[in-house]
C-alpha cells in the first residue's frame, strides 16, 4: 500500500489512475496535478502533511473543472483532507486536519479490498446558507458495503455502512495553504500561492491552452523552414556573441500570390553600438531574429532578453506588415538570441493594438532601465532572474492582450508568464 500511495502521488508523473468508485472530472484532477507539480514543495507537503493520494481524488460530481477533495495519508492513516478550488485561472489548494467524517470515508475507500466494496452515489445541490457569500452545498451519500452475513434460507444480508460527505464548494474566497516551505522570519511562501491574500496558484483555462497551442505550432512551424534554421543556426554561437556590434535577419514575406518563398536578408549594427536599423523600404519584413552581445564596447553586459525598441518594432512594423502580406498580424515575430538562451515575441491577437509612439517607449524603457539596475545594485542579474522581470515587464507595463514571449530552440519552447498576485513567473512548455 505505501508503494501504491507513493506512486499516485509522485508529483512529477502526469499519470493519474482513477480509484474512485464513480465518475470523476479526470482532466481538472490531471491538470491540478501539474498545477502541484509546478508549484508545491513536495518533500515539505509529505513532511507536513503526508502523502496525497491523488488517484483517490473525488471531484464530488462536478464536471466543471472547478473542485477536488483527496485524502492525504501519514503513517496508514488518512490524518488530512486536501481540497482544491478553481476560479478562472487560479486554483486555490486547502489543507484541513478536522474533517475527521471525510477521513473515515476515505479510509474505508482506500484501505478496504475493492471486490468487497460497493457504492452507490446520490447527489444533490443546496443554494441555501446562512453565510453571506454565495456558497455552494455538495453533498453525496454513499452505502459502503464490507462483507455479508448469511441469514435464514441462505439469503446473503450485506453489512452496510451509510455516509454522507458535505462541502461548501467556494471560488477565491479561500486562501491557499503554502505548497512550498514558509520563510520563518517573514512568514510569507517561497514559491507563490498561499497567504491571507488567497492570491492562488496559476491555473491554465481552455481558452489559454487552446491560444499556446496555436502559437506553439507557428514555433515549430518556424523551425522547419530550413532558411529559417540556417540563419538562427548562423547567429547562435559564441564568435557572434562575443562581436562588438548587433547582427541579424530580417523576414521579408513575398508579395502577395507570388507563392514564392521568404527572404532573410543581413543586418549589421553599427561597431560599438547597440541596436540596428531596417531598411528604408519595410515593405514585407514580418520577422527579425538578432543577437544580444555577451559585452559592449565598454566591458558591460547587455541584458539578455528583449528590449523595449524590440517590442515596439514588432507592434508598429512587424505586426502590420504580416497583416499585409499574409492575412494576419499574428504571423509576425521578433527573435532575440543570446548565449542565454532565445526570446522569440509573438502578437497571437486579430485586434490591432495601436501604435506605440515615443512618450509610451520612453516610460517603457524608464521602467526597464530601474528594473534591472535594481538587479545588479542586489547582485540579483542571474538569466532566471531576467526572465521574471521581462514577463512582469509585459504583463504590468506593456500590458497588451495577446503579446507574448517564449523561450526558442530548435527542439523546445515554452512560454513565460509572470503571475502578479505572486509575483513569480510560470512556464508552459509547448507540446512536441
Amino acid at each position: 500500500m505505501h508503494d501504491e500511495l507513493s506512486s499516485a502521488s509522485d508529483s512529477t508523473s502526469k499519470v493519474y489512475n482513477s480509484k474512485s468508485l464513480w465518475k470523476e472530472d479526470e482532466k481538472y484532477i490531471t491538470k491540478i496535478k501539474e498545477v502541484y507539480a509546478k508549484n508545491a514543495d513536495d518533500n515539505y507537503i509529505r513532511n507536513t502533511y503526508g502523502i496525497i493520494s491523488w488517484d483517490h481524488a473525488m471531484t464530488m460530481n462536478t464536471f466543471g473543472e472547478n473542485y477536488l477533495i483527496v485524502p492525504v495519508i501519514k503513517g496508514n492513516k488518512v490524518t488530512n483532507i486536501l481540497e482544491v478550488f478553481r476560479e478562472k485561472n487560479k486554483a486555490f489548494f486547502h489543507f484541513s486536519n478536522r474533517d475527521m467524517e471525510s477521513n473515515e470515508f476515505f479510509e474505508k475507500i482506500i484501505f478496504t479490498d475493492r471486490s468487497r466494496l460497493l457504492a452507490e452515489p446520490v447527489q444533490y445541490i443546496d443554494n441555501t446558507t446562512t453565510r453571506t457569500s454565495t456558497k455552494v452545498l455538495q453533498c453525496r451519500t454513499l452505502i459502503l458495503t464490507v462483507g455479508y452475513v448469511e441469514g435464514a434460507n441462505g439469503v446473503q444480508t450485506p453489512i452496510e455502512q451509510r455516509k454522507t460527505v458535505c462541502k461548501f464548494v467556494d471560488g477565491p474566497e479561500n486562501t491557499s495553504d503554502c505548497l512550498g516551505i514558509v520563510d520563518p522570519f517573514t512568514g510569507e511562501c517561497d514559491g507563490g500561492g498561499g497567504g491571507s491574500d488567497g492570491g492562488g496558484y496559476y491555473y491554465p483555462t481552455e481558452e489559454e491552452q487552446e491560444d499556446i497551442k496555436e502559437v506553439c505550432a507557428k514555433i515549430k512551424n518556424a523551425f522547419t523552414n530550413e532558411k529559417f534554421k540556417e540563419k538562427y543556426r548562423e547567429l547562435n554561437k559564441p564568435e557572434v556573441f562575443a562581436m562588438d556590434h548587433e547582427k541579424g535577419f530580417y523576414e521579408r514575406f513575398p508579395p502577395v500570390g507570388s507563392n514564392l518563398p521568404s527572404g532573410f536578408p543581413v543586418v549589421d549594427g553599427a561597431p560599438c553600438r547597440s541596436g540596428m536599423d531596417l531598411p528604408a523600404n519595410q515593405d514585407g519584413i514580418g520577422g527579425l531574429m538578432h543577437i544580444h552581445n555577451d559585452f559592449d564596447c565598454e566591458g558591460n553586459a547587455p541584458i539578455k532578453a528583449p528590449s523595449p525598441k524590440d517590442v515596439k518594432t514588432l507592434l508598429n512594423t512587424f505586426i502590420k506588415q504580416a497583416r499585409i502580406y499574409t492575412g494576419s498580424y499574428t504571423n509576425a515575430y521578433s527573435i532575440i538570441v543570446t548565449s542565454q538562451g532565445s526570446y522569440m515575441l509573438r502578437y497571437n491577437s486579430e485586434v490591432w493594438p495601436g501604435t506605440i509612439d515615443a512618450d509610451k517607449l520612453k516610460g517603457w524603457d524608464s521602467w526597464y532601465k530601474d528594473s534591472y539596475e535594481r538587479l545588479i545594485d542586489t547582485n540579483s542579474l542571474t538569466q532566471e532572474n531576467i526572465e521574471k522581470v521581462f514577463a512582469q515587464f509585459l504583463k504590468e507595463k506593456v500590458n497588451i492582450d495577446g503579446l507574448q514571449v517564449y523561450k526558442v530552440s530548435e527542439t523546445s519552447s515554452e512560454k513565460i508568464d509572470y503571475d502578479s498576485n505572486n509575483k513569480i513567473t510560470t512556464r508552459t512548455e509547448c507540446p512536441q
